[in-house]
């Protein structure tokens, strides 16, 4: 359980990163 909810939040940060950089 804690290494999906790791891998989640992981996706989530580099998710929230792309699109940080595509909207710049």
């Amino acid at each position: 359980a804690s290494r999906s909810e790791k891998a989640s939040r992981a996706v989530t940060s580099l998710k929230e990163d792309l699109s940080k950089l595509l909207s710049n």
